[in-house]
């Protein structure tokens, strides 16, 4: 598809037009509408449109979009293992412009080359984005110059390899005088948008003054973490200029370019923002240099201060000063004219006082003091850290500034962590935009990663349907394989995977995983923890045979034994290991697999720690008690002690004593309470409740309650699957089928109705298959038990699937048989009223909002 950009996330899940599948054919298969002739001077390929054919401009343009969309969807694979031709073989289908004419071209970020330039120039290009082509050189500069009709050029940090200066640098060689004039002349008059980016080059204002001065008709002018800029006075014949962006790497700069930017009185827009980190300057001189500017400058609409002081302190902190008739003894004020030097509206940014009217934007991201903070901004639209909207707004101003962009995802990260954040949809869709524009940026990784994991735990994550999982799952892969070495990146989009994955159909699975035993993600040389390949494993044989099967067929069950006797103590480690054996179980011609005395017994008896208790307690507890360990480390420690702490009291001790056979001591049990470690896990978290501060520890520490039963939840489902196949099927002589279902009735007993688990069904269907096992009603325990818990504390997500699937008559057979025995048909009875009790609920609040 072609690139999704700003458009809805959520509206990309709509079918795909037939022009866009066809697109995607086309650009897959190129022999679909190309000849393929091979080049004897390289041994590559040239493909021309095939006889006469000619495409129109649209068609042409969307061609190319959906290609490099897709390049950059796959930009990790090796070439042998796209599915598509190398950018200088596509290129050359439009090779001539009367069949396939091109008048826009974004090839930003791509391995454009000078030959490539060449074959582009061909055409009668209006817009040209090469900003980040690292390949270009000087040699494609005259292409660029002899687009005589451009309007928009965008040539970003591509500009200090394309312009040659005096002494070598921005990638080009000394040359003379007059050939530089040659060289940097743009030869359309007709230019209205020209963008360049980190020219640091001694001679950079004369060159600037070169390029500009032909370009009469420019709009927008953005020179971004430019050097060497001088006194911006080329500038001042530009008399249609909208738009300038300025973002300096020191805004102790802006003195010196002051005097310019205020005779420029067209301008709606100013960036006058620091690129990097805060500087500091004289707040006196800081409120001066603002006012000045904004009283020049009558038209203007959106400003950006960010990452400087020019906001100045608030009234409060400030001294007397700023808002006095200017005094001809007064050199800041000297110059002040078009507007009034009364204050004109509320503000509690002193040098904006003199504004007629609130502006459109104003950009306070990272600036001193936190005027974002203030209670009087007069703009309608705030870039910033206050709130939700300020850092949304943030994110999505700076998407092509990397330093602002780290920046505001960084916020956009604590907002998820410290407070509710509403818009998680747009949230989702900037940092996903993010992460993919910037997937060479290891920090914007990060940080969007770090966002992805509390998107993929909000509510929200239950509305996001296979296609926006395959663009999430996409842009996680981009960053954890741009980054191999960096174990921050692997290790945050591996755990964002298992989230991802979850609610992906059978479509998404095939072109990302395929069950070979271990992932395909090690071929790559990723480093992936076994506890992480499992959960993947788990999810993308759920519902998925032909994935069970391969499972089995590449020595699954093998490698099932190695891990379960290397790892026997990871809780939630045998916790995927057995829900991925859960989805095989659910396939009738697999089960035999499973039915083996080895296995069968060890979900008999299903362990838990089998380390020395003693020891690791006074670990741990000297461990959290510390505080000069890093963080992370005492954040482990407390979940695991959280883990043994579910041991303590009389009810959780009886419940793990018997969960499933496991045979626990009593002494062991009580060892964390003994040692004083209850005492100082609740110390802990009293501390962060009196502070009214929620962060990771006590996060992880209650997170950890979450997978206590769960692998035993997990083997008791897989026998249920094997004991449904009736007393034929089991083909062992020990255990005993008999005793095997007497313990998981008893187990099942012994589990909480009200607890959570981290599972996604998105079917009923393998529970519901067990409903009709009259004759063995352990089988029907444990699916009713399995449903009463779904139904209750996932009630929106499961009952309406529930009444969907045909299981609500299916349970009332179950409540008005009197083969069952009775605590099935009461716990068929609890998923009835649950079932009810939510339709209720939904009733009420369609009234609700009726009225």
């Amino acid at each position: 598809m072609e690139c999704p950009d700003n458009s809805d996330l959520f509206q990309l899940d709509a079918p795909l037009p037939l022009v866009e599948i066809c697109l995607n054919r086309c650009v897959t298969d190129l022999h679909t509408f190309c000849k393929c002739h091979h080049r004897t001077s390289d041994a590559g390929r040239a493909y021309r449109l095939s006889g006469a054919t000619a495409l129109p401009t649209e068609i042409c343009e969307r061609l190319l979009r959906t290609f490099l969309y897709r390049r950059r969807c796959y930009r990790n694979l090796d070439e042998s293992q796209r599915d598509f031709a190398p950018l200088s073989e596509f290129l050359l289908i439009f090779g001539d412009a009367t069949q396939t004419p091109l008048q826009r071209a974004n090839f930003a970020a791509t391995e454009l080359d000078d030959a490539d330039m060449a074959v582009v120039a061909r055409h009668p290009l209006v817009e040209l984005n090469v900003g980040g082509c690292a390949r270009l050189t000087p040699a494609a500069l005259p292409f660029i110059r002899d687009l005589r009709q451009l309007q928009v050029l965008r040539l970003g940090d591509s500009a200090e390899k394309l312009f040659p200066c005096r002494d070598g640098g921005g990638g080009g060689k000394t040359r003379g005088r007059q050939e530089e004039d040659e060289g940097l002349a743009l030869r359309s008059t007709s230019l209205r948008m020209l963008t360049l980016q980190r020219l640091a080059c001694p001679d950079a204002a004369s060159l600037l003054a070169r390029t500009l001065l032909p370009l009469r008709q420019l709009v927008y002018l953005e020179l971004a973490q430019c050097s060497n800029l001088g006194d911006l006075s080329y500038t001042l014949h530009l008399q249609s200029l909208r738009f300038l962006v300025l973002p300096m790497h020191d805004a102790r700069e802006l003195p010196n370019i002051v005097d310019s930017i205020c005779q420029l009185k067209a301008l709606r827009h100013l960036d006058i923002s620091q690129s990097e980190e805060q500087v500091t300057m004289n707040f006196q001189k800081a409120d001066a240099l603002l006012k000045r500017i904004v009283d020049s400058l009558p038209k203007l609409v959106s400003l950006d201060i960010s990452c400087t002081e020019l906001a100045g302190l608030e009234e409060s902190e400030s001294t007397e000063m700023v808002y006095h008739k200017p005094m001809p003894n007064d050199p800041e004020d000297s110059n002040l004219t078009s507007r009034p030097t009364e204050a004109c509206i509320n503000s509690d940014i002193i040098a904006l006082r003199g504004l007629q009217r609130p502006l459109e934007f104003l950009g306070l991201l990272n600036c001193v003091n936190d005027p974002c903070h203030r209670a009087n901004i007069p703009a309608l639209t705030v870039a910033g850290d206050a709130n939700e909207q300020q850092v949304l707004t943030a994110v999505e101003h700076y998407m092509e500034r990397t330093a602002q962009l780290v920046h505001a995802l960084n916020d956009l990260f604590h907002l998820f962590r410290t407070t509710p954040v509403h818009n998680t949809r747009k949230s989702l869709q900037l940092v996903l935009l993010a992460m993919e524009k910037h997937h060479a940026d290891k920090l914007v990784q990060i940080s969007g990663s770090a966002s992805l994991f509390y998107i993929m735990k909000s509510e929200e994550k239950q509305k996001f349907t296979a296609k926006v999982n395959r663009r999430i799952i996409t842009a996680l892969l981009n960053g954890m394989e741009k980054f191999l070495e960096q174990g921050s990146v692997s290790g945050i989009g591996v755990l964002r995977i298992y989230f991802a994955s979850c609610r992906c159909d059978e479509d998404l699975h095939a072109p990302y995983y395929c069950v070979e035993g271990r992932l395909p993600l090690q071929k790559h040389g990723v480093r992936r923890t076994v506890r992480d390949r499992w959960s993947t494993m788990w999810n993308v044989t759920d519902e998925t045979p032909d994935n069970c099967r391969k499972f089995l067929e590449n020595r699954g069950m093998e490698f099932f034994t190695s891990c379960l006797l290397a790892f026997e103590e990871k809780d939630e480690l045998l916790r995927n290991m057995l829900g991925l054996l859960g989805n095989v179980a659910e396939v009738i011609e697999l089960r035999c697999h499973i039915m083996t005395e080895e296995y069968i017994s060890w979900f008999k008896y299903v362990r838990l720690h089998l380390f020395a208790y003693e020891k690791l307690v006074e670990i741990l507890l000297r461990t959290v008690q510390r505080d000069d360990d890093e963080d992370f480390i005492q954040r482990i420690s407390i979940y695991l002690l959280n883990s043994l702490a579910c041991q303590v009291d009389n009810r959780q001790r009886n419940l793990i004593g018997v969960k499933g056979g496991i045979e626990v001591d009593n002494r062991q049990c009580n060892l964390i309470g003994v040692k004083g470690g209850i005492e100082i896990m609740l110390k802990l978290v009293e501390g962060r409740l009196h502070n009214n501060t929620c962060d990771d520890v006590m996060e992880i520490a209650w997170s950890t309650m979450w997978n206590v039963t769960g692998q035993v939840y997990n083997a008791a489902g897989i026998l249920a699957h094997i004991a449904s196949d009736g007393r034929d099927a089991w083909t062992i002589a020990a255990p005993p089928r008999h005793e095997v279902l007497a313990r998981m009735a008893d187990t099942i007993e012994r589990w909480s109705l009200t607890k959570h688990r981290n599972i996604n069904y998105r079917s009923f269907k393998p529970i519901l298959r067990l409903l009709v096992h009259y004759d063995t009603p352990q089988v029907q325990h444990w699916a009713v038990w399995a449903l009463a818990n779904l139904t209750k504390v996932y009630s929106s997500r499961y009952c309406e699937l529930l009444k969907e699937e045909g299981g609500l008559a299916m349970l009332r057979e179950i409540v008005d048989d009197p083969r069952p025995y009775a605590r099935i048909r009461q716990l068929a009875d609890m998923v009835l009223d649950n079932y009810h009790s939510f339709v209720d609920e939904q009733t009420h609040a369609a009234d609700a909002d009726a009225l």
